[in-house]
């Protein structure tokens, strides 16, 4: 083996290592939850509708009838992370999603490190320093609260598509054009806020190829194979996408966005998440020793600047002076105006700090030569972003709602008793029983939508959570929708996965850990509200449509036709 490939294969077991025990104990637990945010029970659902419509491409993937019932729900504007879902298809299908998904999480802290190890060793001479850029990267807090995101979590691909720019430019090619496009497509089908970020980067490398290049003709078509390769993966889905964005209006939550934003009744709960973007003091520090490093510091520099910029938002705020920047732009584009959360935009940000770190260090290194202190510095930043103990819960129980292979068929309603029906649970509950439900977790909302279902007779007081106002002909007005069962959730679907203050070290034990905390168990309604709400409903049912058929601690369950 090479020198060259030895150091390859070590930087591979080192973020493989350090991704197991990072994130211990995820690698024992693949079959459980480590959070009770709703996006989390989003990409369980999106893992198994990929891996389903894989099996049965005939469906349509764009569109469940089993959401939403009897309307159905368009998900062109859904983030299904379509290359994801196609990636851990054969696991989802054998193992479930919650397997496939933990396993997704933990590929993406070694592709994160690895990934920029390849990157900025293109740009330092020193091994350690490339390995402290990926450790900065790869679990740097962001990462972290990224977790229960399956569109996001997946950030290793963005600095895997720069390696491939690099390859392009060492060695112009038609097959390394072709590779770049295809690394971009894979960007982009992982989340789009990160595939334009990771596009924009590379409209700027691609001028400066061209630009550098001794034909200009050549370069023009090598680039045009590059981003043509890229749009044509893409295609079928940027196309339903813009049809789902075109002319609708989407319900919005209260927030301010960028960086540090609050966003007030998050997901039209009582709840009110605040976050805050934390690079790591650590890397900071070396990252400012990095920039001083001339013209090697420039390309760092630039890149952590202008996506720092975009991810402040729309405007920056001084005193009574208000800055208007440049992501402001994006709502006037097509399909581009659906771009909520500037923040994104800071895994770029993210990117270029770990690459100036390792000059940093670098340089330290050169100017205090024998002491270790790559080494030292990677430990420091290990010891600071590692959370030491991510929560832990067991599998969510079995629903009493019947399979959709036992008779009666027919959809069922899960009253949302604990955020709306909104409520992502819901959308777990699903893949447990198969049936079809009346609710569903869409992050962006039609608000034409909601008020078509409002006014559906029989569904409106089910959808607006409304216990006291349901009709007296509910039990006929549900059985003519197609209903046949409907089930009270009495308690959350998981409870009691909690951080351990204990194991909170550095960054995550000062300030970090809330931040950590709120992405991953957010508030929303505890136990006993949804108690409450689910007594209520279970009263207010039993007068409309008899006692219930079945009862637990967890949920109650009506059926609407004999058994």
């Amino acid at each position: 083996m090479s020198a060259r490939g030895g150091a390859t294969l070590r930087a591979a077991l080192f973020f493989a290592l350090a991704t197991l025990v990072l994130t211990w104990p995820l690698a024992l637990r693949l079959d459980g939850l480590f959070s009770t945010r709703m996006d989390q029970y989003l990409g369980y659902w999106n893992l198994e509708w990929t891996a389903r419509w894989l099996a049965d491409p005939s469906t349509p993937y764009f569109h469940a009838a089993n959401l939403l019932h009897p309307r159905g729900a368009g998900l062109a504007v859904q983030p299904l992370s379509p290359l994801q879902g196609l990636i851990a298809a054969p696991v989802t299908l054998t193992a479930g999603p919650i397997v496939a998904y933990n396993l997704l999480a933990l590929v993406s802290f070694w592709l994160a490190g690895f990934a920029t190890y390849l990157f900025v060793r293109r740009h330092v001479a020193s091994e350690p320093a490339a390995w402290l850029a990926g450790a900065v990267f790869a679990f740097a807090p962001h990462h972290f609260t990224y977790l229960p995101q399956l569109n996001l979590v997946q950030l290793g691909v963005v600095p895997l598509y720069l390696v491939c720019c690099a390859r392009f430019a060492e060695a112009p090619g038609r097959g390394r054009a072709l590779v770049a496009g295809l690394a971009l497509a894979a960007v982009g089908l992982c989340d789009w806020y990160y595939g334009l970020a990771a596009g924009a980067a590379g409209l700027v490398l691609a001028a400066l190829r061209v630009r550098a290049a001794p034909v200009r003709g050549r370069a023009l078509a090598l680039e045009a194979l590059h981003f043509g390769a890229c749009l044509a993966v893409l295609l079928p889905v940027v196309v339903p996408m813009a049809r789902g964005f075109a002319g609708k209006e989407f319900v919005q939550v209260e927030e301010r966005e960028g960086l540090a934003f609050l966003m007030r009744a998050f997901k039209s709960t009582g709840c009110t998440v605040s976050l805050a973007a934390y690079a790591g003091c650590v890397a900071l520090v070396l990252a400012a020793v990095g920039a001083s490093c001339g013209r090697r510091a420039r390309a760092p520099l630039v890149l952590a600047g202008v996506s720092f910029v975009f991810a402040l938002g729309r405007s920056l705020t001084i005193g009574t002076f208000e800055l208007p920047l440049p992501f402001a732009l994006l709502e006037r584009l097509p399909v581009l105006g659906g771009a909520r959360y500037p923040d994104r935009f800071f895994v770029l940000t993210q990117l270029g700090l770990a690459w100036l770190a390792a000059l940093g260090v670098e340089r330290l290194a050169q100017r205090f030569p024998g002491r270790p202190l790559a080494a030292g510095a990677l430990a420091l930043v290990l010891l600071e972003f590692a959370p030491f103990g991510l929560p832990g819960g067991e599998a969510p129980p079995a629903t009493l709602v019947p399979s959709a292979a036992t008779p009666p068929a027919g959809a069922v309603f899960h009253v949302p008793t604990r955020i709306g029906n909104r409520d992502g649970e819901q959308m777990l509950l699903q893949l447990a029983h198969g049936r079809a439900i009346g609710g569903a977790y869409l992050t962006r909302r039609e608000a034409a939508l909601e008020a078509e279902l409002a006014a559906v007779p029989g569904l409106g007081a089910l959808y607006g959570a409304r216990p006291g106002e349901l009709p007296l002909d509910l039990r006929a007005r549900l059985e003519e929708l197609g209903f046949a069962f409907v089930c009270v959730r009495k308690q959350p679907v998981q409870r009691g996965v909690e951080l351990e203050p204990a194991r909170m070290l550095l960054s995550f034990r000062f300030g970090g850990r809330e931040y950590l905390r709120q992405r991953l168990t957010p508030g929303y309604q505890g136990p006993r509200e949804v108690a409450a709400q689910g007594a209520a409903w279970i009263e207010a049912l039993t007068e409309r449509l008899g006692p219930p058929v079945s009862v637990t601690d967890e949920e109650a369950l009506f059926a609407l036709t004999p058994r």
